[in-house]
């Protein structure tokens, strides 16, 4: 996320959403303008971490971590994780162009839940080579899993969620659970305070891109469990499922994510990498985690598919 859990909770209740019309040709003449051709070039890649990628292929193949179910592998790769420093804005390196960044040794919420959830896929198919991971960052984290420019990182957690349920790497089970309910939130906080954005800032072209991304997530429906009602909802969550918590913020969906680990005791905890205490951590209950917090609202919560 381009800013830090403690600021999204900093948002007020009282910030005006924009819901005027954008005109089409804007729109087109910013994606144009930052977007790569039909025949674009490969990818290109910053992959920091090699060493931490060797050390976990290394121990997937002597623990056989490719034959676990989905959620136990990434419960595996997730702990494995623990105590990696938690760093913001590494997906930031360029305000004029969109890298495909790998970073196993620093990570905020949503780039440990990614790489885990590509690396889980990389051991499982087998492909455990820098380039393969790679590309299943980047079929994660873009819109229809192709980088293509800073529009096409898939910014909101509803979006992120939507957008590989699209794709097959997950399932959204948020509206089966009992309590849940229906949201109308009109989001807005990247196009209503692009200058937060060190992208968005230096290419005020794109906001309209952004805004029409916006209006597009905003027509969908959106489902989550109130927080009154995880605990009662926690028998049907397992070790791997991914958690998008939300907010009281008018204009956003969500402000952290992580994962659901059932410890040994078969308490569900809260595994993410926490900005209170620097690095991954393994929480407390995640219904207690959620009540400790006055801003969070509830969850959207998804189990990854198993690759094919």
């Amino acid at each position: 996320m381009q800013i830090s859990r403690r600021e999204l909770l900093r948002i007020g209740s009282s910030v005006v959403v924009c819901s005027a019309a954008i005109p089409l040709t804007s729109i087109t003449r910013a994606l144009a303008k930052h977007s790569k051709p039909a025949s674009r070039k490969k990818t290109e890649v910053h992959f920091t971490g090699k060493h931490a990628y060797a050390a976990i292929l290394d121990k997937a193949v002597d623990e056989k971590w490719s034959m676990l179910p989905m959620g136990d592998l990434i419960g595996q790769i997730a702990t494995y994780l623990l105590g990696t420093p938690y760093v913001n804005y590494t997906l930031d390196h360029s305000a004029d162009h969109e890298y495909c960044i790998v970073n196993l040794q620093e990570l905020d919420c949503v780039t440990f839940v990614e790489s885990t959830l590509a690396l889980a896929r990389a051991i499982k198919l087998g492909d455990n080579d820098d380039e393969s991971l790679a590309k299943q960052v980047e079929l994660i984290r873009y819109r229809n899993g192709e980088c293509n420019g800073f529009c096409s990182r898939l910014h909101y957690l509803s979006d992120w969620f939507y957008d590989n349920e699209k794709k097959h790497l997950l399932h959204d089970y948020t509206k089966e659970l009992k309590g849940a309910e229906k949201t109308d939130k009109q989001l807005s906080l990247m196009s209503s305070r692009s200058n937060q954005y060190k992208q968005l800032k230096a290419h005020p072209e794109l906001v309209p891109a952004i805004r029409h991304c916006e209006l597009a997530i905003n027509k969908r429906p959106h489902y989550y469990l109130p927080k009154a009602d995880v605990q009662a909802a926690e028998e049907f969550m397992q070790t791997g499922d991914i958690i998008a918590i939300t907010t009281s913020a008018k204009i956003l969906d969500c402000a952290h994510t992580g994962f659901c680990y059932r410890d040994d005791k078969g308490l569900l905890r809260f595994l993410h990498a926490s900005l209170t205490h620097k690095k991954v951590w393994l929480d407390q209950e995640l219904a207690a985690y959620l009540n400790g917090i006055h801003a969070f609202t509830g969850i959207m919560v998804a189990r990854p598919a198993e690759p094919v």
